[in-house]
């Protein structure tokens, strides 16, 4: 998040602890480490998540390029 706020985008990501039952539970169960990208505020329609209907044009484009955007430079970082 520290990452994403420096580079202008702190109102985008935000960290809020929730439950939230998807295909990452396995992984995390096994305590294998996770970071769940979603959007938490509802603003998608949340029933349509891991189903036929999660489709790609679901997915606003500025909002993937801000996110990979993020990652790949949090990642930099890391190196």
């Amino acid at each position: 998040m520290e990452k994403a706020a420096s580079l202008g985008y702190g109102d985008i990501f935000t960290y809020r602890e929730a439950q939230v039952a998807d295909d990452n539970q396995p992984f995390l169960s096994r305590g294998v480490p996770a970071v769940d990208i979603i959007d938490i505020d509802g603003t998608q329609t949340r029933d349509i998540g891991t189903t036929t209907q999660d489709t790609i044009d679901k997915v606003s484009p500025k909002s993937l390029a801000i996110v990979g955007y993020v990652i790949l430079e949090s990642v930099n970082e890391l190196q």
